[in-house]
């Protein structure tokens, strides 16, 4: 899906549920026999776990096995979008000679069935999900050569998926850049999505559509090459997060390994992405993306879970600990703040913090401390 950008002012360069955690106990056969001490249990990792606070899974004994919960309902209303497809601009036609019938583009699923992911062959990504606790689509978009951003909606009764978001770029607060993109389904093997760019209150408006069209055989995304996330790009600060970079053994503050992270640089975005991929071994999986947002000055991650969990968080570009913060609803307390701490230890060891307010961010009080450890 590609993304078409005004040429802006120049930019100074300055950022859920585990496997259900069980312990099994069994009565030993006469005659009495010496136990070892005990293992760590999952409730001694987290003893003061916050109901609706999801952190890799901990304060959930749901999910024992694998399951689906985000194999009907709302989860499924993108449907029509996942598939293989050429897509094609009617204001540009493709020349006699175009070795392919238009742009690859390859959407999937992915978590069970809770999250979508879009490769579009002309350099971008996105990560598209449902969130239960606000009732809409969100939308996470990182290109290669463009500008990454956030959008949100639903699916309308007319069946269309309506998207839009707002930024204010650092540089000009009071601006405001509004996306807004929608998914009509035309047939089975056709879908329209129309976007408009408006830069307010400047007037500024651009618009126009792509024709997808069903195929099969689409060719390999390989992205476009850029240099805009690398030492002296638009959006270095993207490099301050490479201390992330590695596979991790993750554990809990008591010793209890709750499962492996492997977080990478997306080969197709020249390393403007970011993605990490949780697993535990009786099948929960999430995917965590963070990137640098130029247009925001800011650090972003959205994290999507098998269990059809959303967390979007975003903090200051920092060269030391890394903070993000965002918005996560517990019962008792809608507007609930969470606050995300990564801190590197040593070369090899990071420690994550989880911090939960009530009160809009005043205070902060600790509720998880997971060690990663390279694998």
């Amino acid at each position: 899906m590609p993304r078409f950008r005004p040429a802006p002012p120049q930019l100074v360069a300055t950022p859920l549920l585990l496997a259900s955690l069980v312990v099994g106990c069994g009565d030993p056969a006469a005659p009495p026999v010496t136990l070892p001490p005990a293992a760590p249990s999952a409730q001694a990792a987290h003893p003061g776990a916050e109901p609706g606070l999801t952190v890799y899974g901990l304060g959930s004994l749901r999910r024992a096995w694998p399951q689906s919960p985000c194999a009907d309902g709302a989860f499924r209303q993108f449907d029509f979008w996942v598939g293989e497809w050429f897509a094609t601009n009617p204001r540009f036609p493709l020349p006699p000679n175009s070795p392919l019938p238009g742009t690859p583009s390859r959407i999937t699923t992915a978590l069970d069935g809770c999250a979508v992911l879009e490769a579009w062959g002309g350099g971008g990504r996105s990560l598209n999900s449902y969130d239960p606790e606000t009732g809409m689509w969100h939308q996470t978009w990182v290109p290669g050569p463009g500008r990454p951003f956030r959008m949100a909606g639903n699916l309308r009764a007319d069946g269309v998926m309506a998207l839009r978001g707002t930024r204010h770029p650092y540089f000009a607060p009071s601006v405001a850049w509004v996306d807004a993109y929608e998914w009509t389904p035309v047939d089975e093997s056709h879908v329209v999505q129309s976007f408009t760019f408006d830069v307010l209150p400047s007037g500024f408006h651009l618009g126009g559509e792509l024709h997808y069209a069903r195929s099969t055989g689409v060719p390999p995304i390989a992205g476009a090459s850029t240099p805009r996330c690398q030492p002296g790009g638009e959006a270095a600060e993207t490099r301050l997060l490479d201390f992330t970079l590695g596979r991790w053994t993750v554990s809990a503050a008591n010793g209890l390994e709750l499962g492996t992270s492997e977080i990478a640089l997306d080969p197709t975005l020249s390393g403007c992405l970011l993605e990490e991929s949780f697993t535990t071994p009786k099948g929960y999986a999430a995917l965590g993306w963070m990137y640098y947002d130029p247009v925001e000055n800011a650090f972003y991650r959205s994290y999507v879970d098998s269990e059809g969990e959303r967390l979007e968080l975003r903090g200051a570009v920092t060269a030391g600990p890394v903070a993000l913060e965002g918005a996560e609803p517990v019962p008792g307390t809608p507007d609930a703040r969470v606050r995300v701490t990564w801190t590197p230890v040593s070369p090899d060891r990071m420690e994550q913090r989880w911090e939960i307010s009530k009160d809009g961010g005043a205070s902060w009080r600790t509720v998880h401390t997971l060690l990663f450890t390279r694998a």
